[in-house]
């Protein structure tokens, strides 16, 4: 079985960029929940949920950005 996307560029280059990526999208959201789930597993030193969320948020976008460099 064979599938073709196709594209009409450069209205939809966001898309394209977001089907070709995919997987490194995927592999970042699976590091984020990683991070999430040792959290939640081993426990923090977070010392308010400002400071988690704070710093979550770092993490989270720091995944994200990994994946728009990438």
């Amino acid at each position: 079985m064979k599938a073709t996307l196709e594209f009409e560029l450069p209205e939809d280059e966001a898309e394209l960029k977001i089907s070709v990526q995919a997987m490194e999208l995927l592999c970042s959201l699976r590091d984020f929940y990683d991070r999430l789930r040792t959290l939640k597993k081993h426990g923090h030193g977070y010392q308010s949920a400002d400071e988690a969320i704070d710093c979550l948020l770092s993490d989270y976008c720091d995944a994200m950005q990994r994946w728009i460099d990438g």
